[in-house]
């Protein structure tokens, strides 16, 4: 199934944020999401992620360096993976 719309970006503060459309299409791939890769690493970031606020998924910057460039994909069970690359600000 396709998963909804999602938008991602960083912020000045290096955060990194997900939005995506809170009607029940995308409370549903939320709530169905399994895990969250970075640039192809096997490790689930999806820990270091707050995915309990509707129409969000976000990370404080983990450390990310100004002008790192990264692509995140977002797996949900039953939904086609979202593939999302992000520079962050410098």
């Amino acid at each position: 199934m396709p998963a909804p719309d999602v938008t991602a970006t960083a912020t000045a503060s290096r955060d990194v944020v997900f939005t995506f459309s809170t009607d029940a299409e995308g409370e549903a791939w939320r709530t169905n999401i399994t895990g969250i890769y970075i640039d192809g690493n096997n490790r689930n970031y999806l820990p270091y992620f707050t995915i309990n606020n509707a129409g969000t998924l976000a990370t404080d910057g983990m450390g990310w360096s100004a002008g790192s460039t990264f692509t995140f994909i977002v797996k949900s069970n039953g939904y086609r993976d979202v593939v999302k690359t992000v520079t962050i600000p410098s």
